[in-house]
């Protein structure tokens, strides 16, 4: 009975610590592991390229709304690139086995998740972005001192932009830009509006050249402004409708009295009479009755009995010869 209670006891104790004691036992498992680590000194190269990805990556989210990861977090890109640069040439660091670190962390293994999150951050962050549409990198690996400069477009972009939101400051109360006097911003700003978006468009519309991401949204995001906020494009467009409505309705009243004048001309300038032919009688003889059915199979019949009897060959005699007798 002691044996079975002992046993009840080191069951119960057991099954409440078993969750606890795996964990530890990982824990364990891993910090131990450290001395058999074959790779043990490429570990410190990966935890330095994690950091640089991590840093891209959390700058990246930050600027989601709007996308705007090219001129925002060109830094953190720059530096990734310098680390990955550094991790991809780790030529004179070894594993235990005598294997280059580079070869360790990028091609060792059947999984590299650094290369994978690596190609992730260049292709599905940096390029999708279209970043060489606005930015140009030189590029200096070695001494780790790249530069970086926006190309033309985009700093007179940025120049056209800051000099719209100045006019609207300017016309603004302090604080926020919702309610402010629309019809002095619209006024006053609207040559500045129309100027940047202009040279947008020309810029969109030419083959070849575009903007990257971060020049897309921050253009949207004026016209929503312009248009949805201070509805700033309603007064304008009934301004811009009005002009061309009038042409059109003049045009087609101009059309319509050349053709009548014409007509009257072409007419030797009498007036045209229009006939009325629900008035006129019917040229056409008025329809003959049509006979029923047995009268009229009575008149085919007799018709057929009188053409039998006078015409048929069979019937008729036939001329006598000379000298024949009857």
């Amino acid at each position: 009975m002691r044996l079975l209670t002992l046993l009840l006891l080191l069951a119960v104790q057991f099954s409440s610590q078993k969750s606890p004691n795996i964990a530890y036992d990982l824990s364990s498992i891993a910090e131990s592991a450290a001395p058999w680590d074959i790779d043990g000194p490429c570990q410190v190269y990966v935890e330095r390229l994690s950091v640089a990805i991590g840093s891209i990556v959390q700058c990246a989210a930050n600027y989601t709304i709007p996308p705007k990861v090219c001129t925002n977090c060109i830094d953190e890109y720059i530096k990734y690139r310098h680390v990955e640069y550094d991790t991809k040439h780790l030529d004179k660091v070894w594993s235990l086995d005598n294997s280059t670190c580079s070869d360790v962390i990028y091609r060792n293994y059947l999984l590299s998740y650094v290369n994978e999150l690596s190609q992730a951050v260049d292709t599905r962050i940096w390029d999708i972005s279209r970043c060489a549409d606005c930015i140009s990198i030189e590029w200096n690996f070695e001494n780790q001192t790249s530069s970086f400069h926006y190309s033309d477009n985009v700093i007179t972009f940025k120049d056209k932009l800051e000099l719209w939101r100045a006019c609207i400051s300017n016309y603004s109360d302090v604080g926020s830009l919702v309610d402010q006097n629309n019809t002095a911003i619209c006024v006053n700003c609207n040559d500045l509006f129309t100027d940047l978006y202009k040279f947008y468009w020309t810029i969109y519309v030419t083959p070849n050249v575009q903007f990257c991401v971060d020049v897309e949204t921050t253009m949207n995001d004026t016209v929503r402004l312009w248009n949805n906020v201070w509805n700033c494009s309603t007064t304008q467009d009934r301004k811009r409708e009005f002009v061309p409505v009038t042409i059109t309705a003049g045009l087609l009243v101009l059309f319509t009295v050349f053709f009548y004048l014409s007509s009257y001309i072409q007419g030797g300038g009498e007036v045209r009479r229009f006939v009325q032919y629900s008035t006129l009688a019917d040229p056409r003889p008025a329809r003959q009755h049509l006979l029923s059915t047995s009268a009229s199979e009575t008149n085919m019949s007799s018709r057929a009995s009188r053409s039998s009897g006078s015409t048929n060959p069979l019937s008729a005699r036939r001329p006598r010869a000379n000298g024949q007798r009857d």
